[in-house]
């Protein structure tokens, strides 16, 4: 039973990214013109994106690289998985994937129909609950979604968050979206900030040996790195996820597209966060 409000509101606007329309637009116009630096688009279409959930100030550009590859593609439908960042004394505690049910994703430049759906068939096949209270509250997937009206207006898009996950939870989630987006046209986006809070040459180091896992398609190497806390993703369950979703399906390895830190952002060297654009295509 799903209880409140049935638009998903734009509670982050005005902190993590602008509030006011006409700022965001002006402030997205500029992070994909600084995302287009000469390098080209790929033809292919891509399945896939791991994308960064800062602020824009921050992290903004390396998502624009990856959204800037979505240029001329269309789709049916948008999955996006994210973590849940709130410690349990603070907010609901959950294990594993948890949908949300809502009519409507509210956006400061265009609101985002919900794929009840997906999100059913989701809750249905993954037996778990709804999540509203954890899901109106989180900033991981919210971020999002001015791309994604931006870049794919009119296309419906369900949300999956990711609690305390094992291994398992992750392969389970992987073969239960399998199933659900086979025969039909699917994005799968990914949110995911890389290390947190090192010294920045420190960070580059792990995010490069993270990446690595990530490029080779070693899920398992990874989520024993990220154990050890060597790794440090927030949104690892997502990552896991569709590495073993792209497995799966038979995609191709992920591109980096871009990656930087807080710290090129002007944000200090001393204490830094790793952001990192990556996309799947169809092998």
């Amino acid at each position: 039973m799903v209880d409140g409000d049935i638009i998903r509101r734009a509670r982050h606007a005005g902190t993590f990214y602008p509030g006011d329309e006409l700022d965001l637009n002006r402030t997205i116009e500029d992070l994909f013109a600084e995302a287009n630096d000469g390098s080209p688009v790929r033809p292919e279409k891509p399945k896939a994106l791991i994308v960064p959930h800062a602020g824009y100030m921050y992290s903004g550009v390396v998502a624009a690289k990856a959204y800037r590859e979505l240029g001329g593609h269309t789709y049916s439908k948008i999955l996006l998985i994210g973590p849940y960042h709130s410690h349990p004394q603070e907010g609901v505690y959950f294990k594993g994937p948890a949908p949300a049910l809502y009519d409507m994703l509210e956006s400061p430049i265009g609101n985002i129909e919900y794929d009840k759906d997906s999100a059913g068939m989701l809750a249905s096949t993954l037996k778990v609950e709804y999540q509203q209270t954890a899901h109106g509250g989180e900033h991981s997937l919210e971020v999002q979604l001015p791309f994604i009206a931006r870049m794919l207006p009119g296309v419906p898009a369900s949300m999956l968050l990711m609690g305390d996950s094992v291994y398992e939870d992750t392969s389970r989630t992987a073969a239960k979206i399998s199933d659900l987006i086979e025969g039909d046209d699917y994005l799968v986006l990914i949110s995911t900030d890389l290390s947190h809070f090192y010294p920045d040459k420190r960070a580059k180091e792990l995010d490069e040996k993270s990446l690595s896992f990530i490029e080779n398609g070693q899920a398992i190497e990874l989520h024993e790195w990220d154990k050890t806390g060597g790794g440090l993703l927030c949104g690892i369950g997502g990552v896991l996820t569709v590495m073993q979703l792209a497995e799966l399906k038979g995609w191709s390895t992920p591109v980096r597209l871009a990656y930087q830190t807080s710290g090129d952002r002007g944000g200090g060297r001393q204490r830094v966060v790793g952001y990192a654009a990556l996309a799947y295509y169809e092998s």
